[in-house]
């Protein structure tokens, strides 16, 4: 789902899902799943804090390299989305009632951060920092783009494969964004 510019930032995102949500429902559909970019934070911020959705896969060049306005090359890899319908967490974010970032951040906080895939995750929680601006960096340095991205990639799939799923997206104005990954119940 995408929309222009010139309506982006109005809450259509939100007004889209809510009725997607009444839809499936409506058809019985109790899990949706859809992709988008981990390096995309808006959606990011949509899909987990407004939507509740959770993320358990990663995928590697789902769609090609990068081209259109990017024109990176980089990978195209995707985080697929959860969205269960019948859980509580989804249903209380759909009616609005979204946990403030603030609250998030401070939450995650308890969260080491994740940095060396090697290591053998010990805690129950981990933060992955996103790579600021990665995107648009590419452009200008496309080498350290996919370098920046290998690593991130390595970071989320290693706790991915151990058991952990990513809940929720942390950010802050002056600090880094970060995914906070947690292990829950299936």
């Amino acid at each position: 789902m995408g929309f222009k510019a010139e309506y982006q930032k109005m809450g259509l995102g939100m007004e889209a899902k809510r009725a997607h949500a009444l839809l499936a429902r409506e058809m019985g559909v109790k899990l949706v799943t859809w992709t988008f970019d981990p390096f995309m934070l808006p959606n990011a911020n949509l899909n987990f804090r407004k939507l509740g959705g959770i993320v358990r896969a990663y995928l590697e060049d789902a769609y090609g390299p990068y081209g259109g306005r990017y024109g990176t090359g980089l990978p195209s890899d995707r985080f697929l989305v959860e969205w269960r319908l019948d859980r509580e967490r989804v249903q209380t974010r759909l009616r609005g009632d979204w946990p403030l970032m603030e609250e998030l951040c401070r939450r995650g906080q308890a969260a080491p951060v994740f940095r060396d895939p090697a290591e053998e995750p010990t805690a129950s929680a981990y933060r992955v920092e996103v790579p600021a601006n990665l995107l648009e960096r590419a452009q200008q340095d496309p080498e350290a783009g996919r370098e920046e991205q290998r690593a991130f990639r390595s970071r989320i799939q290693g706790l991915l494969r151990a058991g952990f799923t990513v809940t929720e997206f942390l950010s802050q104005a002056s600090a880094p964004a970060y995914y906070l990954l947690e292990k829950i119940p299936r």
